[in-house]
């Protein structure tokens, strides 16, 4: 967790994380976490520009682990795209992609999760013989939230269970505005 100082937001802001958080329904509930968060921050974008990209790791117990080419093209669509890879889990089974994107400082504190797929769809991660399973995943945002900042974070979760088997650390991110 990083801390900041407080800011404040714009209405603006404000409006599009709201609009943001309610752009779909969540699937499962919202479990508690038993997952130790060992976690790497890693954003790929240039030196003195907001983090519109990020390369998201993604921990768990024992081996299992993951991760996310979190990526907005600049061509002007409100569009992410969510490549994901897990593995070490358990094999021929269904997981979720979850995101919960909070105001600046929020320290990242569990809730708001939504549970991401192909668009508004949500669509499961499933994995292989060996455990292994890559999903791209997509959510297109409002044009409100352009330019907007947040804390984001992200978790798997059994599509069974609802139990969180991966989880990442607190990012900021900043939704391209072109």
């Amino acid at each position: 967790m990083f801390a900041r100082a407080p800011r404040t937001l714009s209405i603006t802001v404000v409006t599009g994380l709201l609009a943001l958080a309610a752009c779909s329904t969540d699937g499962p509930g919202s479990p508690t976490s038993a997952v130790s968060p060992s976690i790497d921050r890693e954003e790929s974008r240039a030196p003195g520009t907001p983090p519109m990209n990020l390369n998201v790791r993604l921990r768990g117990s024992h081996d299992a682990e993951g991760s996310i080419r979190f990526r907005q093209p600049n061509d002007g669509v409100m569009t992410l795209f969510l490549h994901t890879r897990v593995e070490g889990l358990a094999p021929n089974h269904d997981y979720y992609l979850q995101r919960a994107a909070l105001a600046l400082g929020s320290g990242c504190v569990d809730g708001g999760w939504l549970t991401l797929g192909l668009g508004t769809v949500v669509t499961p991660i499933h994995t292989n013989d060996e455990g292994e399973g890559r999903a791209d995943l997509f959510r297109t945002l409002p044009a409100s939230l352009a330019g907007a900042a947040f804390d984001i974070h992200f978790r798997i979760i059994d599509a069974a269970s609802a139990a969180e088997v991966l989880q990442s650390g607190c990012l900021r991110y900043t939704v391209n505005p072109n």
